[in-house]
């Protein structure tokens, strides 16, 4: 229920703020897919701790990154398929980084290059079957630029913000989500759905939002050279 809100209020904000015209369907899909990325989170809060926690919360955290930023970068182009498409490449990209964060290599070198990997194969994703999914040609040099900006907007932005929380926040975060007694309870259960949020989702963010605008800039200079 949180999730679906969490969809609608994106969708209606990015409405007003991009000036774009009210569509009831494009608002019932960003509700729908806010429900899913709730719904992948609390699935993660109520899991054994592990490898399941930190991946369906990551990828609830992702998909709802993902609506956002390509929302927000869409503007008066939006087009609730390709929001969909954003959205799915997120999820499946903070899934892995999720997954990442509970694995024995979580912190290394290894996990950044993986999480490298995860961004940018997403951006490539998200441009290839978005460009498919519009009837367009995907040009091989797009896709490159699209999976090296969205690897290391997304993992550098990703990399930031947890550097700067390690000592506040997300020691106390990852033991939470390590104890399936300490998750019973409603605040640390919000808390963590807010953490995950910020830990895995902002990352996706960026992704989102660089691999979108990079896809909206080329397009329209190639109408405007047309």
């Amino acid at each position: 229920m949180a999730g679906g809100l969490i969809g609608g209020v994106i969708y209606t904000a990015t409405t007003q703020i991009s000036g774009r015209d009210w569509n009831n369907n494009d608002f019932l899909v960003s509700v729908g897919i806010g429900a899913v990325g709730g719904a992948l989170i609390g699935t993660g809060i109520g899991a054994v701790a592990g490898v399941t926690t930190f991946a369906s919360i990551g990828a609830g955290s992702g998909v709802i990154a993902g609506e956002l930023g390509y929302s927000a970068t869409a503007g008066k182009n939006f087009d609730s398929e390709d929001m969909i498409i954003a959205a799915t490449a997120s999820g499946v990209a903070g899934g892995i980084t999720g997954a990442i964060g509970a694995g024995s290599i979580a912190g290394s070198g290894t996990a950044f290059a993986v999480d490298i990997l995860a961004n940018g194969g997403a951006s490539t994703a998200q441009y290839a079957i978005t460009q498919l999914s519009n009837g367009q040609p995907i040009k091989p040099a797009m896709a490159v630029v699209n999976g090296l900006v969205g690897g290391v907007v997304g993992s550098a932005g990703g990399l930031f913000f947890r550097g700067s929380q390690v000592g506040k926040y997300a020691a106390w975060w990852m033991a939470v989500a390590n104890n399936p007694a300490t998750r019973s309870s409603l605040s640390n259960a919000s808390r963590m759905a807010i953490g995950g949020l910020k830990i895995y989702g902002i990352e996706q963010f960026y992704r989102t939002s660089a691999a979108n605008g990079i896809t909206s800039y080329w397009q329209r200079r190639l109408a405007e050279a047309r």
